[in-house]
C-alpha cells in the first residue's frame, strides 16, 4: 500500500483504479438509461464524482515522503507501544537482568562483553548490546525489540540501593540514594513506574492495603496461602517460619538413622563431651572397641539436632574483644612554663531534677562536671576537691577560684584546707565564663536527648550523658 502512495506523488496523473475497478462503459447499442437517482461518492458523499476519482481517496499531491516515513514510524510505535510504556521504567522484582528498549534513555551503547539468552513467557532471544541508563552504575542490556524498560530489583540491591515498600502508608517502592533523595516506583496499570517530575496521579497510585482492609479488626487477619506440591508436598513452610525444626529436619531420614543419631549424642555426653573432630578421631582410630557410634551418626546428629546447647553453655567463650589505644598525652611544656599556677570558674548547674558542679579554667580552658546529691556545702567541697585532684595530677595548682556569691559560706574552708583563695562577684552578678560554660553544656545535652525515643528519661542517664558530653 505504501508503494501505491508513493506511485501517486510521483505520478498525480497514474489512475490507480484500473481493470475491474474501473467503471464499466459498456458497447451496447443505443443511448445509456439515465438513473432516477444519481449516485454519490461513498468516501467523502459528494454527487460529482465516484468514488474511485475522488480526491480525499487518495494521497495528497504535496505531500513528501519525510511525511509518509513519520506516519509509518508513529503507526509503528503505537503498534509497538499499545499501553505507552517505552518512555517509563519499571521496577521488577522477577527479574533477573536489567533491560531497556527505549534507546533515548540510554547512554554509550556497545557490544555487550557477555550475551543474554533471555527466556521469558512469551519466547527467547539473546540480547548482544548493552549500555548506561543515566548514572545507574552497572550496564543493562539494550533490546531493541521489546516493548518495555525493566530494571531488575536484584541488580538494584546488588548495587547497594536500599528498597523499602509499605503498603499500609504508600503503594510504592522507594529507593534510597545518595544526599538523602529518593525515587519512587508508583503503581500505575498494575506496574511499578519510576515516578517522574510533574506526572498525573494515575488511578491505583494512591491504593494502599490498609484501604481494603478496613472491615476487618486486625491486621494480620489474611489467610495464609497453604500451598502444597504433589510431587514435594507442602510447600509453604518458608512463608509461617524462618526456623528449621527438629521434626523437619528428621524428614529423609531412615528410623534406624534417626535411632543411631540418638545414641551418639547421648554418648557424646557420657564422654564429657568432647569436640567432634575429637570424637571422629577417636571411632576412627577404633580407640574403643566395639563402639556402636560411627562417624556418620554424629554427622546426621548435626543435621538433626545442631549444636548441642548444653555444650554450647558449657564451652563458650567470650568473643576478643577490640583493641583499645591509650590515647594518653602530656599538654606542651611551654604551657607548664607560664601557667603552673590557673584560675578556676565554678557554678552550679540543674537539669532535669539532675544537679551538678560545673567547672572551668581561664587557660587550658580544661571543663569539668560533677553531679551532686544537693547544694549543700559537704557535697560541693566534696566536688572541688575531685576537680582539684585532676589538676594536680595533671601538675597544675589551681589558686583562685571565681563564683558568685551563692559560695561564699565556702571561703574560710578552701583557705584552711586547700590554700585556694576565692574570688566572688558583686551581690546579683553571675560569672560570666561560668554561666556560659553551663550554658553549652545545657545545649549539648538538650539535643542528645531529644535525639532518644523516650519521653521519659531517669536522672542516671542524664547524668551520664553530661559526664560523656563534658569533655567534648
Amino acid at each position: 500500500m505504501l508503494k501505491i502512495h508513493m506511485d501517486v506523488i510521483k505520478n498525480p496523473g497514474v489512475n490507480l483504479y484500473q481493470g475491474k475497478d474501473q467503471p464499466n462503459k459498456g458497447k451496447g447499442k443505443g443511448k445509456p438509461k439515465d438513473d432516477k437517482k444519481k449516485a454519490a461518492c461513498y468516501v467523502c458523499g459528494k454527487e460529482d464524482h465516484m468514488s474511485p476519482k475522488c480526491p480525499d481517496r487518495l494521497l495528497p499531491d504535496l505531500a513528501t515522503e519525510a511525511d509518509r516515513g513519520m506516519q509509518f514510524i508513529q503507526s509503528r510505535r503505537i503498534e509497538r507501544d499499545p499501553f505507552g510504556m517505552l518512555d517509563h521504567v519499571i521496577m521488577d522484582s522477577g527479574c533477573t537482568n536489567t533491560t531497556i528498549c527505549n534507546g533515548g534513555l540510554m547512554h554509550g551503547l556497545r557490544q555487550a562483553e557477555k550475551e543474554l539468552d533471555m527466556h521469558t513467557n512469551v519466547g527467547s532471544r539473546v540480547l548482544d548490546e548493552e549500555g548506561f541508563l543515566g548514572r545507574f552504575p552497572p550496564p543493562v542490556y539494550f533490546d531493541e525489540d521489546g516493548i518495555a524498560n525493566v530494571l531488575a530489583m536484584r541488580e538494584m540491591i546488588s548495587a547497594g540501593y536500599r528498597i523499602t515498600m509499605d503498603t499500609d502508608f504508600d503503594n510504592a517502592f522507594v529507593v534510597h540514594c545518595d544526599g538523602e533523595r529518593q525515587m519512587r516506583f508508583v503503581n500505575r496499570k498494575g506496574v511499578y513506574v519510576l515516578e517522574q517530575l510533574g506526572a498525573d496521579v494515575k488511578p491505583g497510585a494512591k491504593e494502599t492495603s490498609a484501604m481494603y482492609r478496613r472491615h476487618l479488626s486486625s491486621v494480620n487477619e489474611q489467610p495464609h496461602f497453604e500451598l502444597s506440591s504433589k510431587q514435594n508436598g507442602y510447600a509453604g513452610l518458608g512463608m509461617t517460619s524462618k526456623m528449621a525444626t527438629v521434626r523437619k529436619n528428621k524428614e529423609g531420614f531412615t528410623p534406624r538413622q534417626v535411632k543411631a543419631v540418638v545414641e551418639a549424642r547421648s554418648a557424646v555426653h557420657i564422654l564429657n563431651a568432647p569436640n567432634t573432630k575429637s570424637l571422629k578421631y577417636a571411632i576412627r582410630s577404633r580407640l574403643t572397641k566395639n563402639c556402636p557410634i560411627t562417624e556418620e551418626a554424629i554427622n546426621h546428629a548435626e543435621a538433626i539436632f545442631g549444636p548441642d546447647v548444653s555444650t554450647l553453655k558449657g564451652k563458650s567463650t567470650r568473643p576478643t574483644p577490640k583493641k583499645t589505644y591509650d590515647n594518653f598525652f602530656s599538654p606542651p611544656e611551654e604551657l607548664y612554663q607560664h601557667n603552673r599556677s590557673i584560675t578556676v570558674c565554678i557554678d552550679h548547674m540543674e537539669i532535669k531534677n539532675a544537679k551538678f558542679l560545673t567547672c572551668i579554667d581561664t587557660t587550658v580552658r580544661y571543663r569539668s562536671c560533677i553531679p551532686m546529691q544537693s547544694l549543700k556545702t559537704d557535697p560541693v567541697f566534696e566536688a572541688l576537691d575531685k576537680i582539684f585532684r585532676r589538676y594536680n595530677k595533671a601538675g597544675f595548682h589551681v589558686k583562685t577560684i571565681k563564683c558568685d556569691r551563692a559560695f561564699i559560706p565556702l571561703t574560710d574552708d578552701m583557705l584552711d584546707d586547700m590554700g585556694v583563695t576565692i574570688d566572688p562577684t558583686a551581690a546579683g552578678d553571675h560569672e560570666p565564663t561560668a554561666e556560659r560554660n553551663n550554658r553549652t553544656l545545657k545545649e549539648r545535652v538538650r539535643v542528645a536527648l531529644a535525639r532518644l525515643p523516650y519521653k521519659v528519661v531517669p536522672n542516671v542517664r542524664i547524668k551520664q550523658n553530661v559526664l560523656y558530653l563534658e569533655c567534648l
